[in-house]
């Protein structure tokens, strides 16, 4: 009897609310402090460590204004505008709401944004990412509370458990990329429209959550342009669903519109094209490769072809469904959500806001199949805890109707569950750590050196211009794609001999030797990535070898580094 009470006060008495709120703080500090406090290595991804200079920049009061050169954003400029900003460049690649919620945390770093070689891991990127998990937390607390509304407690707070065990989101939050303050951002846009379902069943009128969704739609799509995929199947949703037939859709539309258009108008008046540069991402990943076209600065749509585009979107839908279940956090209901389509829920709202959450998670899959898939357009991230809720809903409904009357295994077979999604955290947490940075590529402080050997004026050229703008906070031009190009700009007159130096490293130097150096995009930059270019035939006429084992190099016109000690 005691046992029996004891469980019972587990589940549904007094015990049963502090019990989830420690286990969630017991988790929340056990995240923080191995991925943020102990175990960090810096920012991973490059995207996230370009956006960190653009809020570095807007925090000196530099506006949205970037270090990080794109040869195809010169090309930009001086065709529509037909001068290139050498000072306060602006940046016409990124979406803004990231770095500008960024800037201001970054304020508070202020003090060390001058990185030097003693210092490992630079200051403003754990500041980065310990916004990164704030935003999650505050995702999971929004999910937890749609969660609540959908169905009761007990399931809603097993099923968000288990979206903190999920090392995806911890490995997210390290990236410095928005997905994080994309997952709480969409959070809130699913509470919206669970509440907007709620009050149509109610017949009461939704339109004032439609509109709130369409102004958390618009702050997403300010997060990641990507997301217009996620907005359009809400927006296909609401046209079916609610009554009357336009209205509701048309609300969110208008309010989506007053959010994104003004972003758009800014865009053009910089450099003369509503969407910057961001669009050819897309254009260059159906004709080779996106570092490609940003390295040119060809700005027709030359090389593009229905078949480019076709084999494009089979690719992406193979690489999507091939990897569902890592896409998926490797979280072991979260894919049950697709077979829970098929069951009627007692409670119509839980019915039918499950296919909102489907027609959205649908056409995000067919933008991601033409996009492609990596961390940075990674949107299923933004789905799991809701599929993570119906699949649990689901499996924990089969589980009843075994009729095993027996809690503990009912426990065991919960804590099994949790087990086999939680195998990637403690893989991640035991793994043994080989640097203290994130080698190969980045070595942050023998990158801030870079900052010593040159002034502000100064311009790098490097196969990592996000790291040397971030790092050494100096501007970078990303190399070309032909050492001719390269040449055109170092004799540019507006330049006027700014263009100094040339830093690569195994961004470069860990391709393929045939495939990629020798004959793919960097052939032309084969010499200097095989170290046996002839000084006399380039402006640079010195070079150094710089750490991890030599692997990266800078080549400048004199010797600048013999005479200065960090």
């Amino acid at each position: 009897m005691r046992l029996q009470e004891f469980i019972h006060s587990l589940e549904q008495g007094g015990l049963a609310k502090w019990i989830r709120l420690f286990v969630v703080l017991a988790i929340f500090a056990l995240g923080y402090t191995f991925f943020v406090l102990k175990n960090f290595h810096g920012i991973t991804e490059a995207h996230g460590m370009d956006q960190a200079q653009i809020a570095r920049e807007i925090a000196r009061g530099n506006g949205f204004t970037t270090k990080n050169w794109r040869p195809l954003a010169i090309a930009q400029f001086q065709q529509n505008k037909e001068k290139f900003p050498l000072e306060r460049t602006p940046d016409t690649y990124h979406a803004p709401l990231n770095p500008c919620i960024n800037s201001f945390f970054l304020r508070f770093t202020k003090s060390t944004w001058a990185m030097s070689t003693r210092d490992l891991i630079y200051a403003s990127d754990r500041m980065i990412a310990t916004v990164a998990v704030a935003f999650l937390m505050l995702g999971i607390a929004v999910n937890y509370m749609t969660a609540r509304r959908i169905f009761d407690t007990k399931i809603s707070s097993m099923a968000i458990g288990l979206v903190l065990i999920c090392n995806q989101y911890w490995m997210f939050a390290m990236t410095g990329l928005p997905q994080m303050l994309m997952f709480f951002i969409f959070s809130v846009c699913l509470h919206l429209l669970f509440r907007a379902i709620e009050a149509q069943l109610q017949k009461k009128s939704s339109v004032g959550w439609l509109a709130a969704a369409g102004f958390f739609f618009g702050l997403l799509a300010l997060s990641h342009a990507l997301t217009i995929w996620i907005f359009v199947g809400a927006l296909a949703f609401a046209l079916l669903y609610f009554t009357p037939r336009f209205q509701g859709a048309s609300v969110m539309l208008v309010v989506f519109l007053l959010v994104w258009s003004p972003w758009l108008a800014r865009n053009y008046k910089v450099c003369g094209n509503a969407f910057g540069i961001s669009h050819y991402s897309l254009l260059g990943d159906i004709n080779g490769s996106e570092t490609s076209r940003m390295r040119s600065q060809d700005l027709s749509l030359s090389g593009l072809s229905l078949g480019g585009a076709k084999e494009r979107i089979q690719n992406g839908f193979i690489d999507q469904t091939s990897q569902i279940y890592s896409i998926l956090g490797q979280n072991c209901v979260a894919p049950v959500f697709f077979v829970a389509l098929l069951y009627i829920f007692k409670r119509r709202e839980a019915s039918d806001f499950r296919w909102c959450v489907f027609v959205m998670w649908l056409f995000a899959f067919l933008g991601m199949c033409l996009v492609g898939l990596n961390n940075s357009n990674n949107l299923f991230i933004l789905f799991v805890p809701m599929l993570t809720l119906y699949g649990f809903a689901y499996v924990m409904m089969l589980w009843a109707r075994l009729e095993i009357n027996i809690p503990l295994l009912r426990y065991a077979f919960i804590i099994f569950i949790y087990i086999f999604s939680g195998i990637p955290l403690i893989g991640t947490l035991r793994a043994p750590v080989r640097y203290v940075v994130n080698w190969p590529p980045y070595v942050p402080p023998f990158i801030a050196i870079l900052n010593t050997w040159t002034t502000e004026s100064e311009v790098i050229a490097s196969d990592m211009p996000w790291a040397v703008a971030w790092y050494a906070d100096r501007k970078s031009l990303q190399i070309p794609v032909s050492i001719s190009d390269f040449l055109n700009l170092y004799d540019w007159s507006e330049l006027t001999g700014s263009l100094v130096g040339l830093y690569l490293t195994p961004i470069t130097g860990n391709k393929a030797l045939v495939s990629d150096v020798l004959k793919g995009e960097d052939k032309d930059w084969a010499p200097f990535v095989l170290r046996g270019v002839r000084s006399k035939d380039f402006p640079f006429h010195a070079s150094t070898p710089l750490p991890i084992d030599s692997e990266c190099i800078f080549y400048c016109e004199t010797d600048r580094w013999s005479q200065k000690a960090d």
